[in-house]
């Protein structure tokens, strides 16, 4: 029996429950390995909520044959499909567990991820959330280590298609990524869990700001390791999802600011979106070029203001613990948006993006770290 065993042993008496909420849609191709290996986890004190955003593939079949019989699992079949924030919002409500683990379909779980993340958030009172290493599935390459926002409002994801290496210790990051994400029930209870109106995209950046405003840490576990093949889900959809990250990214800045930064970042933040929808560079593909999105986000956000203002008042009023300043100094600072347009520019033949990219962000974040926890 190994270390870990024995310590999980000896600490199995006061272990909290775990809720792991899965949203699965049209995942026939890798929810049986992602269901697989959840079970297997070593952690001994968890339930297993998977919501079908309507699936109209195998996948449910799949998940009734070869998983039915485990008292563990729960199957939650949605009659049509919510969206992942909402899917996921209706897993929380039927969930037990003190700590809620947020993980993708398209993902497998190293055994320790989940007593890695408990490890470290029962450490810390105040600690909200915290992020497991991602790893792209099948490679050596990190998949993220965590988002981080610019002062106008942008998400970028930390050591995306970065090398994967064991040095990385537990740090502070901006928001953890939601395809593998443990947070403390009540805090996400106590900010409102996920925006059901994001559907898909900027979901976590949104819910970590919250997290962020309310005076918690948000903290990334190199040692809770997680394979993903990422965009399984909207690969086909690319025009959809476009749209949603557009606009979502719009509503987070919005609902998430104080007024001042509002009608200062907002102009600025939806001339970048405008750019990168526009964007002919490869890097940016993922959201450019796809039917002018972009612009359709901008309209949707201005004709949808008074709404989206209505939920800037109840965060601004219910959340917000936290100064201004001190959120900001966990952004990018405003020369980062700067040093990306100059890459584009002037720099796209003499080196790669994503170093380029992760090189930037270690720059200028502002190196918040913990102490590592043995």
């Amino acid at each position: 029996m190994g270390h870990r065993e024995l310590s999980l042993i000896s600490r199995s008496i006061r272990l909290p429950l775990v809720s792991i909420i899965v949203v699965n849609y049209n995942g026939e191709k890798f929810i049986e390995q992602c269901i697989s290996s959840i079970l297997k986890s070593k952690y001994p004190f968890f339930e297993l909520i998977v919501i079908d955003n309507a699936s109209t593939d195998k996948s449910r079949e799949i998940l009734q044959e070869k998983f039915g019989d485990d008292n563990r699992l729960r199957i939650i079949i949605n009659k049509t499909n919510v969206g992942f924030a909402e899917a996921n919002n209706i897993g929380v409500a039927k969930s037990r567990g003190k700590y809620l683990a947020f993980v993708n379909n398209d993902t497998e779980v190293d055994p320790y991820w989940l007593s890695e993340l408990i490890r470290v958030a029962e450490s810390d009172l105040t600690i909200g959330a915290c992020q497991s290493k991602l790893v792209i599935m099948g490679t050596d390459l990190l998949d993220g280590t965590g988002d981080f926002i610019t002062e106008n409002g942008i998400s970028f994801i930390r050591s995306h298609r970065i090398r994967n290496s064991p040095d990385h210790i537990n740090a502070e990051i901006f928001s953890a990524r939601a395809a593998a994400m443990l947070v403390r029930k009540k805090i996400f209870t106590a900010v409102g869990g996920f925006d059901p109106d994001y559907f898909i995209g900027y979901e976590d950046v949104d819910l970590g700001w919250r997290i962020r405003l309310l005076g918690y840490k948000v903290v990334f576990v190199p040692t809770s390791i997680v394979y993903h093949i990422g965009r399984a889900s909207t690969s086909r959809k690319r025009d959809l999802e476009s749209f949603h990250v557009h606009k979502n990214c719009m509503m987070t800045l919005i609902k998430n600011y104080g007024l001042i930064n509002v009608l200062l970042r907002l102009p600025a933040n939806m001339m970048l979106r405008l750019c990168l929808s526009l964007s002919p560079f490869e890097e940016t593909r993922d959201i450019s070029a796809v039917g002018l999105t972009g612009i359709k986000a901008i309209l949707w956000v201005l004709l949808k203001f008074p709404e989206i203002w209505e939920k800037h008042m109840w965060v601004q009023s219910n959340i917000r613990k936290v100064s201004e300043r001190q959120i900001k100094q966990l952004m990018l600072d405003s020369r980062f948006e700067v040093d990306l347009l100059r890459y584009f520019l002037f720099l796209r033949k003499k080196y790669k993006f994503w170093p380029y990219l992760s090189q930037l962000i270690d720059i200028h974040q502002k190196h918040l770290s913990l102490k590592v926890i043995e």
